[in-house]
């Protein structure tokens, strides 16, 4: 899949806060969630950090892999990424064919702040 923006699917969250940090210039933005979120979209290639009750998990978003999986395990503060040949709930084509956008957070426009480099 060739694409300049990604899917981030983020599963077993605490259901209030995330916070994304991006690595290219250093802002950081914390939105809200709730039940029913599922990750982000609509997020620009590179390299991120996020943070959901001191778990911190840093991603390299790339054209090779504009769509991730992962899931926090709470009680030990760890993410492990699920592989789309490991991916039996289907995350993987449920993102790509935009089935999952409803559940997403468009980064792009919730948080635009976030890509601005004079922030």
């Amino acid at each position: 899949m060739s694409s300049t923006y990604a899917y981030l699917i983020l599963r077993d969250l605490w259901k209030d806060e995330l916070k994304i940090t991006n690595q290219a210039n250093g802002n950081t933005a914390t939105v809200p969630i709730q039940g029913g979120f599922r990750g982000l979209y609509n997020l620009p290639l590179g390299e991120y950090t996020i943070e959901n009750h001191g778990a911190e998990l840093k991603v390299n978003l790339t054209e090779d892999a504009s769509i991730q999986v992962w899931a926090l395990d709470s009680s030990a503060g760890t993410w492990s990424e699920t592989k789309k040949e490991d991916d039996d709930f289907g995350y993987h084509d449920l993102a790509r064919s935009g089935a999952m956008n409803s559940k997403l957070l468009n980064v792009k426009q919730a948080v635009p702040n976030l890509f601005d480099d004079s922030a």
